[in-house]
């Protein structure tokens, strides 16, 4: 029994979902399978960018630790606003804004005007 029969049978006898609710969820499905499958390759191709920004700025799990809260010292807060500044600006710019890296402390380390 395939995995679609097998959730059918579950909604019908837990849930008193009527068969012909099933079908046409099921042929809908089928419908928007090419629109899952194009939203899936743009989130992969976003996942990647990240992931390239981030090797860029040598960004690890140790720039995520805690931190004094001065912002003295903090590898994290400086690797993260280069990360941000590559990542966040080519966007900020695209919807109109300007996004600077100002003196200030995490998360305040960006001005958007």
């Amino acid at each position: 029994m395939d995995s679609f029969n097998v959730m059918k049978e579950f909604y019908k006898n837990e849930f008193e979902i009527d068969e012909s609710i099933s079908k046409t969820a099921q042929i809908v499905e089928n419908e928007c399978r090419d629109i899952f499958a194009k939203i899936d390759e743009i989130k992969e191709y976003n996942q990647l960018k990240v992931i390239k920004a981030m090797q860029q700025n040598k960004l690890s799990d140790s720039h995520f630790a805690g931190s004094t809260g001065y912002g003295y010292g903090d590898t994290g807060r400086d690797t993260l606003t280069g990360f941000m500044l590559i990542y966040l600006r080519p966007k900020m710019q695209w919807l109109g804004f300007r996004l600077y890296q100002v003196h200030m402390p995490w998360p305040y380390a960006f001005t958007v005007i």
